[in-house]
Formats: C-alpha cells, structure tokens, sequence
C-alpha cells in the first residue's frame, strides 16, 4: 500500500509538473500568436494608409489636370471672345470688355486658388491623414462648382450680344 500511495503521489507530482510547464508553454504560444497579430495589424494599417494616399494622390493629380486643362479652354473662350467684342457696338463693347475682363480676373484668381491648394496638398501628403482625404474633397466639389459658374457667367455673356 506504501508503493501504491508513494506511486500515485509520485504520478500526481509529474502531472502537476507536467501541466505547469505545459501552461507556460501556452502562455509563451500565446504571447508569441498576440505578438505577430499585432504585428499583422500594424503592417494591414500601413498598407492601408499607403493605399489610400495612393488613391488621394491619384484622384488630385487627376482633378488637377482637368481643373487646369478647363481653365486653359476657358482662357482660350474668352480670348476669342475679346476678338468678338470688336463687332459690338461701342456702348455695348465697353460693357462686354468689362464683364470679360472681371471674369478674366476671376479665372486668375480660381487659378492662383488651385496652385495655393495644391502647396497646400503637396504638404498634407508628408503628414498624410483623413483630413487632408475630407478637405480635398470638400476642395474639389467647391473648385468645380466655382468653375462651372464662371464658364456659365462668359458663355452667357455673348450669348445674345454678340453675333
């Protein structure tokens, strides 16, 4: 009964040693699997912040151009507009000259604010977040209404003046 009771203490000590050292096995598995799923999502959040300053990059140098390539169609317009102008009769020529040269004034304005605010996104892109996405789309919708109602303010000024 000696053996017997000295056995079985003896297998409950090894059992104990063994689930103690199985629990820190375990326990170090698990810090190593938190370890490299943090590592994981660190590395998914990069590379998710990579691709959608890729993206915003993408859709400014995008916008950029057409917004530069409209202002140039527009500056050709009202050039063309200027030689038009001549035809007019006198009162009405002065009038057409000074409302072509206000909206040419407001197309080096609009021009100037798309250069001020692409230093501005060239500089956001260093410190890339979801402000500089939010303020460049508020931007761009507020850019392109202001363009479209100044291409509508020179084509609606010879609409019916001059032939």
């Amino acid at each position: 009964m000696k053996t017997t009771i000295i056995t079985f203490a003896a297998s409950v000590s090894l059992m104990f040693c063994n689930c103690n050292t199985a629990s820190k096995k375990d326990l170090s598995d698990a810090k190593d699997n938190i370890n490299k799923a943090n590592r994981e999502l660190q590395q998914a959040a990069k590379d998710s912040r990579d691709a959608a300053k890729e993206k915003t990059i993408s859709e400014w140098k995008t916008f950029n151009d057409k917004s530069e390539k409209d202002m140039e169609a527009l500056n050709d317009q009202i050039r063309q507009f200027q030689k038009k102008i001549t035809t007019a009769d006198q009162k009405e020529n002065l009038r057409l000259k000074n409302e072509l040269s206000q909206n040419h004034e407001k197309l080096k304005a609009m021009r100037e604010k798309l250069r001020e605010r692409n230093a501005k996104f060239e500089n956001g892109m260093l410190k890339f977040d979801d402000s500089i996405v939010s303020k460049n789309e508020s931007f761009q919708r507020e850019f392109s209404y202001d363009m479209d109602e100044l291409d509508k303010a020179v084509k609606d000024l010879f609409k019916n003046n001059v032939k």
